[in-house]
């Protein structure tokens, strides 16, 4: 275990073009971005986690698990949108 702990930040954007919906995909009874953050909390390495999306669903999740959420912007709504940029 670190002894340091970090800011992460999962970006979810809306919107794939070859996968519909993909980061509310279910597998398991489990949407899809779920199992990166189980990974995450498992190891324990984290300050803060915040999802940074445009999806209302993921929204409405993160509200329910007591996630921070912030709002994608709609600048970074597009296919060429880097997570440098979501970062910033």
């Amino acid at each position: 275990m670190s002894k340091h702990k970090f800011y992460i930040i999962i970006p979810l954007r809306k919107g794939s073009k070859r996968i519909k919906n993909k980061n509310t995909i279910s597998i398991k009874n489990k949407m899809l971005f779920e199992y990166t953050l189980d990974k995450i909390i498992i190891k324990n390495f984290f300050y803060k986690i915040f999802i940074n999306s445009n999806d209302k669903n993921v929204k409405n999740w993160a509200l329910k698990n007591k996630v921070f959420f912030i709002n994608r912007s709609k600048k970074n709504e597009g296919d060429k949108s880097t997570t440098e940029s979501v970062i910033l």
